[in-house]
């Protein structure tokens, strides 16, 4: 195997073991006590509420922001774990320890809190692969963008690779949600708060404030849970008609909702601050929410 074809390998392992992993959100409300309060962390990997490490070296992702909206719309920033490659803390002869960080924070309200819906948010840091053929005919594999690169005679293809995931957590009544109309969002449309088995959710798609359509492909949201699907690497599927889809809860437990929209950055009013940066975007983001 020559260094190419090596580094091709690599790339391609790196990358589908990156976007075969799901990023979310879990907000867990304790109302055991008034005011409530609420345990808050991020999730990565495939089995909900934890699976793996964000910082694992089967498949990292470094979270560029997280954070809580209150109803009257004031962000603060909440603690985002290191995106140094994990380390073995400890080293047995039948196994390995790290330490595991998955930004674990508590939520406290109090008398004077505003009720209403607290919208939480992660979003990963832009990932970028380059192929591209250079000044001496070589092609080239990179983890960069276009305008970071040099001696560049032919672009291949690139690609820029973006998730978020959001929880929300409701004091008092549940209100209705308004997009940020910042990339791909999931709108509900229902009380998530109050959520019972067999119930039909519905969602607006929206990218960018605008319904999702695609003239290219058939675009979808899945949905699965902890107690459904998710163990045996099912998922249910609805499509996305007129930026919108819709599920039925078939069990109790956390449910998790994704989807993923691919799109060409030329010609592409949305995507003009990327024109000069990359050729594709490919953008994820989940939903997660509790059944009672």
């Amino acid at each position: 195997m020559n260094h190419l074809n090596k580094l091709l390998f690599v790339l391609l392992f790196v990358t589908n073991s990156m976007f075969s992993h799901m990023l979310w959100v879990n907000a867990l409300q304790s109302k055991n006590y008034s005011p409530s309060s609420a345990s808050v962390s991020i999730g990565w990997g495939h089995t909900t509420p934890i699976d793996d490490m964000l910082n694992s070296y089967n498949g990292k992702v470094n979270i560029k922001e997280f954070t809580l909206t209150s109803p009257d719309l004031k962000k603060i920033n909440l603690r985002i774990p290191s995106s140094s490659l994990a380390i073995v803390k400890l080293k047995t002869k039948n196994f390995d320890v790290y330490d595991y960080d998955i930004a674990l924070q508590k939520i406290a309200f109090n008398e004077k809190s505003k009720e209403g819906v607290y919208i939480l948010e992660a979003k990963s840091q832009e990932t970028h692969l380059l192929k591209y053929i250079d000044t001496k005919n070589r092609t080239r594999l990179k983890f960069t963008s276009i305008d970071k690169t040099k001696n560049v005679q032919g672009v291949i293809s690139s690609l820029q690779g973006k998730r978020t995931a959001k929880a929300y957590i409701t004091l008092g009544k549940w209100k209705k949600i308004k997009p940020l109309k910042q990339g791909l969002e999931l709108i509900p449309l229902n009380d998530l708060s109050k959520v019972k088995v067999g119930d039909l959710l519905s969602f607006n798609v929206l990218f960018y404030g605008e319904p999702l359509t695609s003239t290219s492909s058939m675009e979808y949201i899945t949905a699965s849970s902890n107690t459904f699907g998710q163990k045996e690497k099912f998922s249910l599927l609805s499509y996305i008609v007129d930026g919108k889809a819709q599920i039925r809860v078939q069990s109790k437990g956390q449910w998790l909702i994704s989807t993923t929209h691919k799109d060409e950055v030329q010609n592409n009013i949305k995507l003009k601050h990327l024109k000069n940066k990359v050729k594709t975007i490919e953008e994820t983001t989940t939903l997660t929410f509790i059944v009672h």
